[in-house]
């Protein structure tokens, strides 16, 4: 149901600004905007419409396809998630101002391809009880793979990994935007074409005003 909505929204937009395309003569990109600019309101409420489902489907999306894992790896083994392979390359300990930073360090690879390195890790204060994590996060369009650090040994020999994968979390993101631009046009003033006109002659004036003192 959500992408027949888009699927709509799309469409009517397709066939408005190919309309006025044809009937002015214009370009795509003009006719596109001078929709925009003479009902900004029905256009901009669309835009809303359409940032509204975008986000509804990450948020249902991601929701029904988590995937989760959790492994102790020696350095050197690797743990399988979905598209990604994860594997242990060892541990490394850093002394901050206030705390220990320990990191594990891991090599992903996306569909057999090399896809960077994650560092997730734990910050260790003084005096307190339990170590704080520090989430890795690899972000993607269609992905994002979150990687924390659970146990670990103090040689290096093994850690405990908490792996999990969000699709379409960027989604929701994306669709949170595309309703503040709807919001923002359909809220806005109507552009009236003296108002264009107006914006492009002063600059005009004001440089023939200088030239001539």
């Amino acid at each position: 149901m959500p992408y027949f909505v888009v699927a709509v929204v799309l469409g009517e937009f397709w066939r408005a600004t190919r309309g006025r395309s044809r009937v002015g003569g214009i370009g795509p990109g003009r006719a596109f905007l001078g929709l925009l600019r003479q009902n900004h309101r029905r256009y901009g409420g669309l835009i809303v419409h359409l940032g509204v489902v975008l986000a509804a489907i990450g948020i249902a999306t991601s929701s029904a396809g988590k995937i989760e894992r959790e492994a102790t790896l020696e350095r050197g083994a690797t743990l399988d998630l979905g598209r990604y392979r994860l594997t242990f390359t060892g541990l490394s300990a850093t002394e901050e101002r206030t705390h220990l930073l320990v990191r594990a360090g891991i090599d992903v690879t996306d569909r057999g391809r090399p896809a960077g390195r994650l560092e997730p890790g734990q910050r260790i204060y003084p005096g307190s009880p339990s170590p704080f994590a520090s989430v890795a996060l690899r972000y993607g369009l269609g992905h994002d793979l979150y990687l924390i650090l659970g146990a670990f040994d103090r040689e290096g020999r093994w850690v405990t990994i908490r792996a999990q994968v969000h699709p379409m979390i960027a989604w929701i993101w994306l669709g949170g935007a595309v309703v503040i631009l709807g919001g923002l046009i359909a809220l806005g003033p109507r552009l009236r074409p003296a108002d264009f006109a107006a914006a492009a002659v002063a600059p005009a004036v004001i440089t023939g005003g200088s030239d001539a003192s």
